[in-house]
């Protein structure tokens, strides 16, 4: 069993409500007074045993308000009627338990009322002249205000110096449990962040790639087509091919050397004119462009934006509609960043979902714009795109 300060305190006044009772049997009272004299003292003893037990653990501060003073008030009658300082010796006994209450409960009237029941029982007890006045106050002060007071003076330091440790304790039990859910909270932010990198590489892997490997297959399939029948022309489809994979591994190198931030890059409307140009090579599909804000001033996640869904929008036009001419246009109005892609190839009823299309996407809503895919009546799509512009 494990005790406590309380339990301890208990214990002690126990045993001294043992010897006041001796004290009483080995008196000259009458056998009416020792029954009452024991009927005092066993209330006390109930009070402060039900208290400890009960009325603290429920919580009901009132009623250990009101239990502490039932027991002052119970052994002051006591000292008043054995005249023993050991009934004192049990009132500063109670004091650190006032003083606690005080301490948690914030307080203060409890421990002015307990001292004026002290007072009010013990100066009586006082054995000096009646008639002096200096000498009652000066045995007031040395037997019962400085006594009671130091009591509580010293209960109240080392009381509240363990009840700000026990704080302490608490506090840092809390800060341990909030560093450990920031060290999980990191741990998640890392996974997610490594996730996002991924994606991230992905994506911009296929956004590079992916237009150059239909061109390339395009370039293919035109070389195989006319081989027969006009070598040179087939030669020089194929030698298209060869600039195709040498931009391509151009643009690889770039795109490792932005992950590894490395610079060098082009600037963005080079990019789209190369860009324009490559495609404007194949016989099938002819890129225009029109630029009227400067777009190379822009910070860097909305040039990625314009290069990587113009990328993606001319390399879906020429694989799934077929197109013959594309048209580029950017422009910029009260902060809004526009994009506008259109095509005259095949008009889709339905749109199907891609990683290229969910790419645009995502790279338009993670500026916080909007993206939209407007089917032509009989041909044609076009890709219009708003993005709002932040400062740098």
């Amino acid at each position: 069993m494990k005790w406590n300060s309380k339990d301890l305190s208990l214990t002690i006044r126990i045993a001294l409500l043992i010897i006041l009772s001796l004290e009483v049997l080995n008196s000259s009272y009458n056998f009416v007074n020792i029954v009452g004299l024991f009927i005092i003292l066993s209330m006390v003893a109930a009070n402060d045993f039900y208290r400890t037990r009960v009325i603290d653990r429920n919580g009901k501060k009132i009623w250990t308000n009101f239990s502490i003073l039932l027991s002052v008030l119970l052994i002051g009658l006591l000292g008043q009627l054995i005249g023993t300082d050991f009934t004192k010796l049990y009132v500063y006994l109670t004091i650190p338990e006032i003083v606690q209450i005080q301490l948690k409960k914030k307080n203060k009237w409890l421990s002015l009322v307990t001292f004026f029941l002290f007072c009010f029982f013990y100066i009586k007890m006082i054995s000096v002249d009646s008639n002096s006045l200096s000498g009652v106050l000066k045995s007031f002060i040395y037997t019962d205000f400085i006594p009671f007071w130091s009591v509580f003076l010293i209960s109240y330091l080392h009381l509240n110096l363990l009840y700000n440790n026990q704080k302490i304790n608490s506090l840092n039990s809390e800060l341990i449990e909030k560093v450990d859910q920031l060290k999980s909270y990191s741990e998640e932010i890392k996974e997610i962040s490594t996730l996002q990198e991924r994606q991230r590489i992905s994506q911009q892997l296929h956004d590079m790639l992916g237009h150059s490997l239909v061109a390339l297959k395009l370039h293919l399939e035109a070389a195989s087509n006319i081989i027969d029948e006009d070598i040179e022309q087939a030669k020089k489809v194929l030698k298209k091919s060869e600039e195709i994979i040498d931009q391509s591994f151009l643009e690889l190198k770039a795109t490792v050397n932005e992950l590894n931030n490395e610079s060098g890059k082009d600037s963005l409307s080079t990019v789209l004119e190369e860009m324009a140009l490559r495609f404007s090579l194949i016989d099938k599909l002819t890129v225009s462009y029109s630029i009227e804000t400067d777009i190379d001033g822009l910070a860097n996640p909305y040039k990625e934006m314009i290069l990587n869904i113009s990328r993606e929008a001319i390399t879906n036009s020429l694989k799934h509609g077929q197109s013959t001419n594309a048209a580029i246009r950017i422009a910029e109005k009260r902060s809004i960043l526009t994009l506008v892609i259109v095509n005259n190839g095949y008009a889709p009823k339905e749109l199907i979902a891609s990683n290229g299309l969910n790419g645009m996407k995502k790279r338009v809503l993670d500026l916080g714009g909007d993206i939209q895919f407007i089917s032509g009546k009989t041909e044609g799509l076009t890709i219009k795109v708003a993005v709002p512009l932040k400062e740098n």
